[in-house]
């Protein structure tokens, strides 16, 4: 087992934060790529690195928002409602807003049709950013680390995330989901666009 791309924190991390086992590496590294997608899900947007190439329905407006954000570099844009894609529907005049990842064209607008928008760009949150790119902030990754901690121990038997408790009588129950402080900190990304 190895990394996704798109995963949110990297082994060593975890190994050092958690103090796990070289020997315990790949099924932590299976719990992480499992709570980045479990993140993505519950924010309903892409959160990790990745290359995005793609295309895009217009919406009538000179405004554009992409699924992935933030935004790292955008390689090129064509709007073609024929969707031939040629070199006369290269797109060069625009201005991007990198952290919400959404594109103004200044004289134009994308075209309300299916799949009148190819584009080329990287963006997400980088576990090892290089050159510019967005670092996961580090809220995100506790969460996810809280996630690979609870999902490590249940699965080696251990109990975690006490529930309720009955005062009188032995009666404890335990969360079965993502625990609630990381599932709170993962819902502050979901993405809230008109």
């Amino acid at each position: 087992m190895s990394l996704d791309e798109n995963a949110l924190i990297t082994w060593e991390l975890a190994k050092s934060l958690l103090n796990l086992l070289d020997e315990d590496q790949e099924k932590v590294e299976f719990l992480i790529n499992g709570a980045s997608e479990q993140a993505e899900r519950i924010t309903g947007r892409l959160l990790g690195y990745r290359t995005f190439d793609d295309y895009l329905p217009g919406n009538g407006s000179n405004k554009l928002f992409l699924p992935l954000f933030p935004v790292y570099q955008i390689t090129d844009i064509r709007i073609d409602p024929d969707r031939v894609f040629g070199d006369d529907t290269i797109v060069t005049d625009y201005d991007l807003e990198n952290t919400t990842g959404i594109i103004y064209l200044f004289d134009s607008v994308f075209p309300d049709s299916r799949k009148s928008i190819k584009i080329q760009y990287s963006g997400g949150y980088s576990k090892a950013p290089s050159g510019g790119e967005s670092p996961v902030p580090a809220d995100l990754q506790s969460a996810i680390l809280e996630i690979v901690k609870w999902n490590f121990g249940r699965f080696q038997g251990l109990k975690f995330g006490i529930k309720g408790e009955n005062a009188d009588g032995i009666n404890i129950s335990y969360e079965i989901t993502v625990p609630l402080n990381a599932r709170q900190i993962i819902e502050g990304y979901r993405c809230h666009r008109l």
